[in-house]
């Protein structure tokens, strides 16, 4: 099986031992059980990068990533003419995109073309979600109508969470029947202490002085659909009553300037802690340590760091996004409190800090509830395997209208 894949992650070519996530590890790990399943199968990838990137070509056991260095806008163009080039110059059996945006508009342009159905991906809830589209308004308007238009034509749709399926029936019912729930693959496996050493961790926390010292941890890109002004409010709030407790935020974005602002006329700045980007096991320790962790995000596709948290015994306050209600259970592991609501946020916060035994009980029974959930990862790669394989079968639609 050959498949041709566009997306946004060119973290999958990066190869380094310290690079940020574990994108590459799992795409070898799918493309390894794929051609155990399919030998000679291929998971060949067209992945937009930064402007400031080098473009890169990286294959091993079957996966190859191809960069495109280029602003968003350009994207689209240059992935068509490549995808057109590889579609000409070889045989594939799928076209799969990471949206149902500009990626999902070249990527069903493509199928058609070389006449292979295309599975749309759909990780986040942005389908007529309020509050993205007013992030951007005039830009996010027409993606939100492109995103639609795709949705509709594509051969076969995957979201991660059954809430987003039942809200994309609300909106597109004729998409309902070509949906598939498969939730992202986070292997409990990489928060085991035997399989990990915590040297990097502990350096981070005896660096920032978090190591016996009570903080609450948020991990996660610093944008606006986090609602991180909502937090830092939240915060000022939990000072005051508390002598020592720290605020650490784990994750770059292009918030930050802003949120130090933000910071230093709160006056709480002296009990942030920026990290930055930091490594898979350094997040570890982290989450291990924390009292708990905070997202109280106004729209997620899926909490993969409430996942992580909770892998980690670590209980999490959350928002209502639609993902959130299926991973948390208020007042058992963790709390699902209003969007932008800064007083519960603190109130739950406090609550935490203040009761520490609370927070380890919490912590316990979301790392039980989340590894109950959890499939292992054999059948994990086994159902994705089996979408790729079920996609690759149906009969592709004929044009892009």
């Amino acid at each position: 099986m050959k498949i041709l894949s566009l997306g946004f992650d060119h973290t999958i070519a990066q190869v380094d031992a310290d690079v940020v996530g574990d994108s590459r590890s799992r795409h070898l790990a799918y493309t390894d059980f794929l051609r155990h399943a399919y030998p000679g199968s291929v998971l060949h990838i067209l992945a937009h990068a930064p402007t400031s990137s080098k473009r890169e070509n990286v294959s091993e056991r079957g996966l190859t990533v191809q960069t495109i260095p280029s602003n968003r806008s350009m994207f689209a163009f240059h992935a068509y003419r490549i995808g057109q080039r590889l579609l000409r110059d070889s045989t594939f059996d799928l076209v799969m995109t990471q949206t149902p945006f500009d990626d999902g508009y070249v990527g069903l342009r493509l199928a058609r073309q070389a006449g292979i159905p295309c599975l749309v991906q759909m990780h986040s809830s942005f389908i007529d979600n309020r509050a993205w589209i007013a992030e951007k308004p005039f830009i996010y308007h027409m993606f939100n109508a492109l995103g639609k238009r795709v949705l509709r034509q594509a051969d076969l749709v995957r979201v991660v969470s059954h809430g987003e399926k039942a809200r994309l029936a609300d909106i597109l019912p004729a998409v309902y029947e070509k949906t598939i729930v498969l939730t992202p693959w986070i292997s409990a496996d990489r928060f085991s202490r035997e399989n990990d050493d915590d040297e990097m961790g502990d350096a981070v926390l005896i660096q920032e002085g978090l190591r016996g010292t009570p903080y609450i941890l948020f991990a996660g890109r610093l944008v606006y659909q986090k609602e991180l002004p909502v937090l830092l409010d939240a915060f000022k709030l939990v000072a005051v009553k508390t002598q020592d407790a720290v605020l650490a935020i784990a994750g770059e974005g292009p918030l930050r300037a802003a949120l130090e602002t933000q910071a230093r006329g709160l006056g709480i700045d002296a009990r942030l802690r920026w990290l930055g980007n930091v490594s898979q096991p350094a997040l570890r320790t982290l989450y291990e340590n924390a009292a708990c962790l905070a997202l109280p995000s106004c729209h997620e596709g899926y909490g993969r760091v409430i996942v992580e948290a909770n892998l980690s015994g670590t209980a999490c306050i959350v928002t209502p996004f639609i993902s959130a209600q299926e991973l948390v259970q208020d007042e058992v592991t963790g709390f699902i409190i209003p969007f932008g609501d800064r007083h519960a946020l603190a109130d739950r916060l406090t609550r935490l800090l203040e009761n520490p035994t609370t927070a380890r009980t919490m912590g316990a029974a979301a790392r039980d509830a989340m590894l109950a959930m959890l499939p292992d990862e054999e059948t994990y790669l086994a159902s994705m395997t089996a979408l790729w394989a079920k996609a690759a079968e149906l009969p592709a639609s004929t044009q892009v209208k």
